[in-house]
């Protein structure tokens, strides 16, 4: 049966009559979405292959523990395991994004700000199992710098595999997973907390595309919304958000860390987070064709300059970057 059918079918048992599903541009992921009108009735649909016949989904599980908590998301109204099929609350189109450059300074800092409570709510659930039992250990850092390594260094940048100055990033690379590697600190983590993934519907902000939740560095959600690759704040309000998020989570008992080791933190793991980015957009280009995220590699690795300048850690990885990034 092909996807076609299988989104009809599910789509007739659960709403009878529709109107054919359009297509909705994607993100850099795997799943697919379609918005599907039926009466007076909007709704998504998400196709995920990965969903197919799993009763323990991630989706689902960390759908209910954010509604549980009170965090805004989007209401699911069936799904279909065996066909990988989600029918979910349409949020419209505002996606921060999008919406952003129509805003009026005070009220693109007020959003932002409702953007950070909403992760400090999320980083103040607790739990067992699920996504608290994933965390960002040395070994899932590694991962995502060797796959920035094997997908934009050597398949986007052209390098070759067995470049003697793989293997020292690589050891840099593991320094500062070890740097990073602190469970005691760590909170419930949205893991890809961005301006594409918060949707604006009648003034108020929804978390989608969850299912990737796990445990991190307090900071690691912050660096996701204020060292977005889409969205480039300007360094005023980056600034201003930083200290919001720093007083809000003291405040809120997430975190009891000075300004100091707050910031070297960030640094640290923005520089972490930045750099697999740029792993993802440089797949996205060179394994599977697709241009358009292209041209948010160079705006990301701009911001790995701030980081490096500021900590000794991080020097020798960024010069090695800059050299490797150069097209040959």
């Amino acid at each position: 049966m092909t996807l076609d059918e299988k989104i009809s079918r599910f789509l007739k048992d659960v709403l009878g009559s529709f109107e054919p599903p359009q297509l909705l541009a994607g993100d850099a992921s795997n799943r697919v979405y379609y918005r599907v009108r039926a009466g007076a009735g909007s709704y998504i649909v998400c196709y995920d292959g990965k969903l197919t016949g799993d009763r323990d989904y991630p989706f689902i599980n960390v759908h209910a523990i954010m509604k549980s908590a009170g965090v805004p998301v989007p209401q699911i109204f069936n799904v279909d395991t065996e066909a990988g099929l989600i029918l979910q609350e349409d949020l419209g189109d505002g996606l921060v994004e999008f919406i952003f450059d129509g805003l009026e300074r005070p009220q693109k800092k007020a959003l932002y700000e409702r953007i950070v409570d909403i992760m400090l709510d999320i980083q103040s659930i607790r739990g067992r199992g699920g996504p608290f039992a994933l965390r960002f250990d040395p070994e899932k850092l590694m991962y995502e710098f060797d796959f920035f390594i094997k997908h934009a260094l050597c398949g986007y940048f052209g390098r070759r595999a067995d470049d003697g100055r793989m293997a020292a990033l690589r050891r840099e690379f593991e320094k500062i997973c070890g740097i990073l590697d602190r469970p005691e600190l760590s909170v419930l983590n949205h893991r890809d907390y961005h301006s594409r993934n918060v949707i604006v519907k009648s003034g108020k902000p929804y978390v989608i595309d969850f299912q990737d939740a796990r445990l991190g560095l307090p900071q690691y959600d912050l660096v996701s919304l204020i060292r977005d690759s889409y969205l480039v704040l300007d360094e005023s309000m980056f600034q201003e958000l930083k200290e919001y998020y720093h007083a809000s989570a003291a405040k809120r008992g997430i975190l009891a860390m000075p300004s100091r080791d707050f910031d070297h933190f960030f640094d640290i793991q923005a520089f972490q987070r930045n750099v697999k980015a740029v792993g993802t957009f440089g797949y996205q280009v060179s394994a599977l064709g697709n241009m358009k995220f292209e041209k948010y590699i160079q705006p990301t690795l701009q911001y790995l300059d701030g980081y490096c300048a500021r900590r000794a850690e991080l020097g020798i990885a960024g010069e090695m970057i800059k050299s490797l990034t150069i097209r040959p």
